[in-house]
């Protein structure tokens, strides 16, 4: 059955490989039912006004192990450009060291804020209040729920008449495009 050891250790991937990256983007090929990434930046530019939503897309910075997939800056571009207005520009950035920038940034901020009260909480408060409590500590990030429009099968009706000599042809059908509810 197997050649050699090596053969017999080998893994083959098929859409694998591509499927695993576009969760970031549909979380729901896993069952999640969260926004992507690409929801969360239009979510997140809508919340402001249009003159600082051009600002704004002009410095997209990607960074973590996560924007190392081939491809990932590419896409992220595609999306802002279908998400933005037409002729509308912006800039996608990528970390020189994604996987260590994070935590660079926030050694470089843990030194700069060292003597503020703000931000910290002590090992006692932690051995107290538990892990739970830095998702309400000021220093936390704000959980702020996003809604996710169901799709809905849309009937489509198409009707098509062919003349020829002898015979008329109706067609109908109904495709499987979706909108939103």
């Amino acid at each position: 059955l197997f050649r050699s050891l090596a053969e017999y250790h080998q893994m083959y991937l098929g859409t694998e490989r591509i499927r695993a990256p576009e969760i970031i983007f549909q979380p729901s090929l896993i069952g999640e039912e969260q926004a992507g990434i690409a929801e969360t930046m239009q979510y997140i530019l809508d919340r402001y006004p249009k003159d600082l939503q051009d600002e704004l897309v002009q410095n997209v910075f990607l960074t973590g192990g996560n924007v190392m997939y081939p491809g990932l800056k590419l896409r992220i571009q595609k999306e802002l450009l279908e998400m933005r207005p037409f002729k509308s520009s912006f800039q996608v950035n990528m970390a020189s060291s994604p996987i260590l920038d994070t935590w660079y940034g926030a050694r470089d901020w843990a030194l700069s804020h060292m003597d503020e009260e703000e931000g910290w909480i002590t090992r006692r408060d932690y051995d107290e209040k538990g892990g739970q409590y830095l998702a309400e500590h000021s220093a936390s990030n704000v959980y702020v729920p996003i809604a996710i429009p169901k799709l809905v099968p849309r009937p489509m009706t198409v009707t098509s008449t062919e003349s020829s000599a002898a015979n008329k042809a109706t067609v109908t059908y109904t495709s499987g495009i979706s909108d939103p509810i």
